[in-house]
């Protein structure tokens, strides 16, 4: 008797961790299958032949995803200060020099005397476009671009 028992029990077993070794979370095509508790959010992984229990919704996803699009690297803001007086207006570039520009801007400081009539992306920085009519002292306009290396 105690023989057909150590039997019995050593079939259950091997019987056990072959159904263990076939049911694998992943699946074979790589997706997790799970199951959300409609009443409290809880979260079961499942293999990928069962199905949910009553009251889950079914979810599915990948262990590994598609592939991103390319990163950025290098990320730095460059920036250039000008100053002027009365009647001054022109271009004032910031490079980013081997880089992208990912966008750009400008501040004022001193007293409001600056018009600014364009700020845009010019070949491989950030170009600030104004005219300057403030009063007889100078100010600081600085300007800025967001650089970056984008991966291929």
């Amino acid at each position: 008797m105690k023989r057909r028992l150590v039997v019995l029990i050593g079939a259950i077993s091997l019987i056990v961790a072959g159904g263990i070794a076939y049911a694998s979370i992943p699946g074979p095509d790589g997706v997790i299958h799970g199951c959300y508790k409609n009443s409290t959010g809880m979260l079961i992984a499942i293999d990928s032949a069962a199905s949910c229990p009553t009251g889950y919704t079914a979810l599915n996803w990948n262990q590994t995803g598609p592939q991103g699009p390319p990163g950025l690297s290098g990320y730095e803001i460059r920036t250039q200060a000008f100053t002027s007086g009365p009647g001054s207006g022109l271009n004032v570039d910031v490079s980013c020099s081997g880089k992208s520009v990912l966008g750009g801007g400008y501040d004022v400081t001193g007293s409001p005397g600056y018009t600014v009539t364009g700020s845009h992306p010019q070949g491989s920085g950030w170009r600030i476009t104004f005219t300057y009519s403030g009063p007889g002292f100078t100010e600081v306009l600085n300007v800025w671009a967001t650089c970056a290396t984008v991966a291929a």
